[in-house]
């Protein structure tokens, strides 16, 4: 038995046993070269430097408890037996060329394996003393394994034992002779270990059968252990958060005087000792805590200053007074695992609206019992990178019912349950969540971004969601009604045999069927042709109810494992990040022949991919089904043209001969998750929004290019937001960004329909619809530059301007410079009003001129910085003189005339600065 005992003693007494090491070490080297000598010294090294006398203990913690070395080659050495000394160690003639260091006794200590020790005449000690020398008889040639020729314990070689093909730790441990342990410096053969460890449990071989050391099992009271070994975030700085929990679950008293809680051995001992005259009655616990505190009478603390359990794998066994094994945790198990559990988490908002600093309660987590018994959620664990949530004592969830738990603070009631972390913990690029049982044992996994998992519990991972209203009428389309089942694990799912229930009609999975990894398959109501994702329920037609019905899954044990039920009975809307960026619904020209003037275009405001898959657009009875795999990385865009088209990566075509965005209003754009909840929406005109989009709604714009010199007039630089719904629109904690400065807007920064806010860069005092960033953006580039509208400080990308511009910009109006009187009757210098630009809107509707711009030469501009609204095919003149501005005519304000006679340029740019128009005489 290999527990080395830093004790709590003298310095004398300390000393005494390091000369005995030392006095040791010097008699081998002086019996060299038979180093096989038996070495009898008080049986110094049998195993525990036999010392029956002594006193309690605080333990020194192992190296790198929490990550064991990385495996390296094994190395092979021969020897041959000379001598048992006890149940795990053994002395050796080592082969010519195999010898260790000179430092290395010819003493073996077997790797994975820890016997009881003769010398204090333990149970089971003598037993495996026997039975190792029927494995190993004197004159028994052995191969012995290690990664490191010199991994030691007390000087002795620590080796993987084989006779031929036979692990010598692996048959002492499967017929219950020695406990399974394992050194992080040889780590090989761990799962092994422990597997066999596990079998002799089970059978009840060796010291595992009840009260094989002792006693009398049938007074023996329940009892538990929890070994929480992966603390909350970094194990080394969360030492208490590492314990042995004892459960008494029985009806009396239990005295643990003498008992002990026995780890896996490594560099030294941990074998903990329960004080003497420690009770636990009925239905307490006792904990055993890794770091400092200070005793109580349900507690102990070790005072360690590292971890001590691996996470990785290891094993904890309390034994009684009689070195009975009267409860073990060992992980990972695969035997012992305890009962199928059936806690899963459904869904996870891990970015919250706004900034997840300040919005704690926006991330949140849904968990649901999809079994069929009530499970007793006390000491179960969720698990994030660097937090734990521990459910309470007695909390239970009943088959079917579900838990949502807020990150934030609160006070529990009913389904909701809060974290109460002050601010978000969730990784909003990519992460996981973990549901732990009291024993460490996860039964469920979902993870986002860029993480995987193949932890994730079919009844988790699937995805049902059911479209209910189809593309017109219902009873005449049923093929448009139809259940979508999304596998978001890593691992294939069997669902032969399950069943849809919707009401009285049912459909049958035919045996084999299964959900690929990441895979989507659709089950149509109407008929056609089965292939891998697409299945046909067979109706003829429609059986839905629109306005409310559900759909379960149930397994081939006949238990539901999900349900979408409609309307929606959760509360809450999921924030999956997707937004309407923007909406065309002016095509260039006319709308009737070119659709794919029309666009919708999706953006990914979050910062972990998205899929919009299953999602759903909706333009009045118009709905366009996103049914493939289609993943948004963060930032990015998928734009939706109304016409015909190839898709691709980044666009879809939704197939219309003609737009269906109706250019005066009464119209909105609808954005639908999986389960049909509206996640956003755009309305313009006399329609309205739901759930209005601020990416849709503002129309971004810089003037990057100020009147003369930029540096010299900071506020001849500005940011334009247009609100292009027809509702309001709260600019509340938004922020612009350039560059890596910031200017935040508050909450009452707020736009009407239609309204435009300009942020100017300079100085000076916010009024109406003027804000000033008061030089806390930093200068706008002439040639280029971005600038980025974000819903909160760390990210949440809702809009970005750059230029050159490139790409779809939803420009609504179509205006070109039709004429140009550049020589004025006269003299120009004293007639500048007889020099004018004509500018005519040449499209379909009335547009507005509002932030166009017209430039002459370099640092020369007239902006229309007011509404101008233009009726379709009328024009308006720009007088280049001093006057009063009209509906039809507006004055450049110059005291003499500009334009030259004899050559010239005059650009007409958009809104975005982009060019739409030139003339040049």
């Amino acid at each position: 038995m290999d527990t080395f005992f830093l004790f709590d003693a003298t310095p004398e007494l300390l000393n005494q046993h390091e000369a005995i090491r030392i006095e040791a070490s010097v008699f081998e080297q002086q019996q060299a070269p038979d180093r096989n000598a038996d070495i009898d010294i008080v049986q110094y090294l049998s195993d525990d430097l036999g010392a029956p006398s002594a006193p309690a203990m605080k333990l020194s913690a192992p190296s790198q408890a929490s990550a064991p070395v990385a495996a390296a080659p094994l190395q092979t050495w021969g020897a041959t037996v000379t001598h048992i000394v006890d149940g795990d160690t053994f002395d050796v003639v080592w082969d010519a060329g195999d010898e260790p260091p000179s430092w290395l006794l010819n003493r073996v200590r077997l790797a994975g394996v820890d016997t009881n020790e003769t010398t204090l005449n333990e149970s089971f000690s003598f037993e495996a003393k026997a039975r190792l020398a029927e494995l190993l008889p004197i004159g028994t040639h052995v191969t012995l394994k290690a990664q490191d020729i010199e991994s030691n314990t007390l000087n002795r070689p620590v080796r993987h034992v084989f006779v031929g093909s036979t692990n010598v730790a692996l048959t002492l441990i499967q017929e219950g002779l020695g406990l399974a342990v394992s050194y992080d410096f040889e780590p090989d053969y761990r799962a092994a270990y422990f597997s066999a460890s596990e079998q002799a449990q089970v059978a009840e071989a060796g010291m595992w059968e009840p009260g094989a050391s002792g006693g009398n099992p049938a007074t023996w009271p329940d009892i538990e252990i929890i070994v929480n070994y992966d603390a909350e975030g970094d194990d080394a700085f969360h030492l208490n958060d590492e314990y042995i929990q004892i459960r008494n679950n029985g009806t009396t008293a239990l005295d643990l005087s003498n008992w002990s809680a026995r780890s896996s051995a490594r560099l030294n001992g941990t074998t903990i000792e329960i004080p003497a005259g420690t009770f636990l009655a009925a239905g307490e616990t006792y904990r055993i805590y890794v770091g400092s505190g200070v005793d109580t009478d349900n507690s102990q603390y070790l005072g360690l200053t590292e971890p001590l359990f691996d996470n990785v794998g290891d094993v904890v066994y309390l034994r009684d007074a009689n070195l009975n094994i009267r409860a073990t945790q060992l992980w990972p198990a695969t035997i012992t695992r305890g009962p199928e559990h059936s806690i899963v988490i459904d869904d996870v908002q891990y970015d919250a609206p706004g900034d997840d600093n300040f919005n704690p309660r926006g991330e949140w987590i849904k968990i649901r019992n999809a079994g069929h018994v009530t499970v007793d959620l006390t000491d179960w664990r969720l698990k994030d990178d660097g937090f734990d949530y521990i459910f309470k004592d007695g909390e239970t969830l009943a088959p079917g019912e579900k838990l949502t738990i807020y990150i934030g603070s609160g006070t529990d009631s009913g389904s909701n349950r809060y974290w109460g972390e002050s601010a978000g913990i969730l990784n909003n690029i990519g992460g996981a969540l973990h549901v732990w049982t009291p024993q460490s044992l996860e039964v469920d996994a979902f993870v986002w971004g860029n993480v995987t998992s193949v932890n994730e519990d079919p009844r988790g991972a699937i995805r049902l969601f059911v479209n209910f209203d189809a593309a017109g009428n219902d009873l005449t389309n049923p093929n448009g009604e139809w259940v979508s089942l999304e596998n978001t694990s890593d691992s294939v799912i069997n669902i032969g045999g399950y069943k849809l229930v919707s009401g009285s009609d049912v459909y049958v999975f035919a045996a084999g069927t299964k959900l690929a990894a990441h895979a989507n398959l659709l089950v149509k109501v109407g008929s056609g042709v089965d292939t891998a994702t697409s299945k046909f329920w067979g109706k003829s037609s429609g059986i839905f109810g629109n306005s409310g019905d559900y759909v379960k899954l149930v397994d081939t044990s006949a238990q539901t494992i999900l349900r979408h039920d409609w309307p929606a009975v959760d509360q809450g809307i999921t924030d999956y990040g997707l937004v309407i960026d923007a909406v065309n619904f002016d095509a260039p020209g006319n709308d009737a022949t070119n659709a794919n003037g029309e666009w919708i275009r999706i953006r990914n405001e979050s910062m972990a991919e998205q899929n919009l898959r299953n999602w759903q657009i909706l333009v009045g009875t118009n709905q366009l089904n996103s049914l493939a795999d289609r993943p948004i990385a963060p930032g990015e865009t998928v734009t939706i043209f109304i016409g015909k088209g190839t898709n691709t990566a980044d666009t879809l075509f939704w197939g219309k001969t003609g737009g269906i965005l109706n250019n005066d209003g009464s119209r909105a754009v609808q954005l639908l998750a999986p389960n049909r909840e509206v996640i956003e929406s755009h309305s313009w005109g006399s329609a309205v929004s739901v759930a209005p989009s601020v990416s849709a709604a503002i129309q971004m714009s810089i003037n990057y290019d100020a009147v003369g010199i930029d540096p010299n007039n900071p506020n001849g630089e500005w940011v334009n937001l247009v609100n292009t719904s027809s509702g309001t629109i709260s600019l509340k904690d938004y922020h612009l960004y350039t560059d890596g400065t910031t200017y935040a807007f508050d909450a009452g920064d707020t736009l009407a329909a239609g309204e435009r806010m300009r942020v100017y860069r300079g100085t000076g005092t916010d009024s109406g619809l003027n804000r000033y960033a008061n030089l806390s953006l930093n200068e706008f580039s002439n040639t280029e530059d971005e600038i980025i509208l974000s819903r909160n400080l760390y990210g949440g990308v809702s809009d970005i301007f750059a230029y050159p511009t490139s790409g779809l910009l939803p420009v609504h109006g179509q205006f070109e410079i039709v004429n140009v009187n550049y020589d004025a009757i006269g003299n120009d210098d004293t007639n500048p009003n007889g020099e004018w630009i004509e500018i005519k809107n040449t499209g379909q509707g009335t547009a507005n001129l509002r932030d166009w711009r017209v430039q002459y030469q370099v640092g020369t501009f007239f902006d229309f910085n007011t509404n101008l609204n233009v009726a379709a095919g009328a024009t308006i003149k720009i007088y280049m003189g001093i006057g009063t501005n009209t509906a039809t005519s507006l004055y450049w304000g110059n005291a003499s005339g500009q334009l030259s006679n004899v050559s010239g340029t005059l650009l007409l740019q958009s809104q975005y600065r982009k060019t739409a128009d030139s003339f040049v005489w």
